[in-house]
């Protein structure tokens, strides 16, 4: 396993404060509050934070680990003494866009992994209380120890992921509780200022419905703090979802790439009736392909994006087809019956599906024991692939989200999961390199159809694969999330992954597709100066954060 960081000649270190007197007194201050064990100043440390799946990191001046709300509040008052400014982050994990970097080099890096209690889980009424550094693996292990039957939200990013720091980022997850951000409430919030703001009823000394009622009486201001600048999130209630009396996981493939467009108008219907309850998340060929294995350097003459002839290759080589998919259904089993009769009426006659298959808990038992014995005679080896394939999605859809979440990130490493085993579920331990970008389309299967052709053949271009995932996020939009992965040893290919992403996302603002989150190299797009929106955002950020102490540059531009 390759664990790299980058050098300091890659990043900008001339914002750094390290020598400054006002620097150091801070410093002093936060040692004796959180511990001296607990503030990393070397420049290895601080080197290590700035690893980024992106072309290029920054460089925090100081990497601080609070262990309470109560300090979090103290070190945001001292860095508004100094004239500091504090990067939170949860577990810094935000692959693809930013993982833990701030948007400039210089900042104070506030982990807030130590800050890892579950503070409350009330069975009956369906709710987790949590800090940020509280991982959706954690929360998993201790439903499942304490015998609780309520199941998380899982995103696939991996069990060592924040679920704060996603809501935060208002990401999406697999089960019908997707919408992390629409199933929280009650933030707790450290501002800018050091003062503590609670969001919804918690402002209500004694409330007893904070945890269940998300917009409380008055403005309601939660989401003044997802995607933003303005506080640091110390708590937040999240709504799980009670362990249905059935559930079965629909597993498809798509024979052809144009193939996705009549699929998702057969199943719409199926979205907005409430049929189809999950985040229907549907990958296309290098997307599965690259769970399994890296490029194939040693079949290509040099990196460039492959050929419809040898995508087709692959697919057969790992049984799947140019998009596969997975639903999944919950309920009493009448419903889910009926359910799944009602999606088997829709795919009727659908010339372009390669298989359609229905897994329960018991039958994907059954099926792993039946090819443990074929195995035995060279047999099953597709069925074992969509078997493999079947149990992560059926995991994800009940919560657990899986380790090998990493592998889809090393497309382009060189001889990486290909030929040695994957021992790190974190991809900046392997030098990965990526972007990801997430434009929102409306759930028609036209919209697909133009979104491939925009954005296709500026990957090609440059030299990639365009790794993508359709995910039916709501009733009535679509979100597709697509990969731009590169060597990052490689200095001509990662300056060349960085001008594909600004072509691409530029292109797709310019044609009404906008992205739903920003990593820091994608903030320039999402900052529009001149528009109302913009202004008003300014006018609160600089009421609550005249100093811009928190995270200046996050979706809006530092004043």
């Amino acid at each position: 396993m390759s664990t790299s960081t980058q050098s300091s000649r890659d990043i900008n270190l001339s914002n750094i404060p390290i020598s400054k007197s006002g620097f150091e007194n801070a410093l002093l201050e936060i040692k004796e509050l959180v511990g001296v064990e607990n503030v990393k100043l070397d420049l290895d440390e601080r080197l290590h934070f700035s690893r980024s799946t992106l072309a290029q990191g920054t460089v925090p001046s100081a990497i601080i680990k609070p262990n309470s709300r109560q300090e979090v509040e103290a070190i945001v008052k001292i860095s508004n003494e100094y004239r500091l400014h504090v990067h939170p982050i949860s577990s810094g994990k935000n692959w693809g866009y930013s993982d833990a970097c701030a948007v400039m080099d210089g900042q104070l890096l506030l982990d807030l992994s130590r800050m890892n209690r579950i503070l409350e889980v009330n069975e009956s009424l369906g709710y987790i209380t949590i800090e940020p550094g509280v991982t959706q693996g954690q929360v998993y292990e201790y439903l499942i120890k304490n015998k609780i039957k309520l199941w998380m939200d899982a995103t696939g990013a991996g069990p060592d992921t924040s679920i704060i720091g996603n809501t935060m980022d208002r990401g999406f997850g697999h089960s019908p509780y997707g919408d992390r951000y629409g199933h929280s409430c009650g933030y707790e919030v450290v501002l800018p200022s050091g003062k503590v703001l609670n969001t919804g009823f918690g402002r209500f000394e004694n409330s007893k419905v904070t945890e269940v009622y998300k917009w409380g009486v008055g403005p309601s201001v939660d989401g003044l703090f997802t995607q933003s600048n303005f506080g640091i999130v110390t708590k937040m209630t999240l709504w799980l979802m009670p362990a249905p009396e059935d559930f079965c996981v629909v597993g498809f493939m798509l024979k052809e790439e144009n193939d996705i467009a009549e699929l998702i108008e057969r199943l719409r219907p199926l979205r907005m009736d409430g049929t189809l309850k999950s985040v229907i998340h549907i990958g296309n060929d290098l997307r599965l392909v690259s769970m399994s294995q890296s490029y194939p350097f040693e079949e290509m003459e040099r990196s460039v994006s492959l050929s419809m002839e040898k995508r087709k290759e692959l697919a057969r080589k790992h049984g799947i087809g140019f998009w596969s998919g997975t639903a999944g259904l919950y309920g009493s089993s009448d419903q889910v019956a009926a359910d799944l009769k009602k999606i088997k009426k829709a795919l009727k006659g659908f010339k372009g599906l390669k298989n359609f298959v229905v897994f329960t808990e018991k039958r994907l038992d059954m099926i792993k024991k039946a090819i443990g014995l074929l195995n035995h005679f060279g047999f099953a080896k597709e069925l074992a692939t969509l078997v493999e394939k079947a149990t992560l999605g059926f995991e994800l859809l009940k919560g657990k989200s899986p380790k090998t979440c990493v592998q889809g990130g090393l497309w382009r490493v060189k001889n990486q999961h290909s030929l040695a085993p994957i021992d790190s579920t974190n991809p900046l331990d392997y030098n990965a390199g990526f972007y990801w970008i997430s434009p929102v389309l409306p759930m028609q299967g036209l919209h697909i159809k133009n979104l491939i052709s925009i954005v296709e053949p500026i990957f090609h271009r440059y030299g990639f694969d365009l790794q993508q995932t359709i995910s039916m996020t709501t009733e009535r939009a679509l979100t597709s999330v697509m990969t731009i992965s590169f060597d990052k040893k490689n200095e001509v290919e990662s300056q060349k992954a960085k001008l594909c992403h600004d072509e691409v996302v530029q292109r797709l603002m310019t044609e009404g597709y906008i992205i739903y989150r920003a990593g820091n190299h994608t903030m320039k797009f999402v900052s529009e100066e001149n528009s109302t929106f913009h202004e008003f955002l300014s006018s609160v950020k600089n009421a609550i954060d005249p100093q811009q102490t928190i995270s200046p540059g996050k979706y809006l531009s530092a004043q």
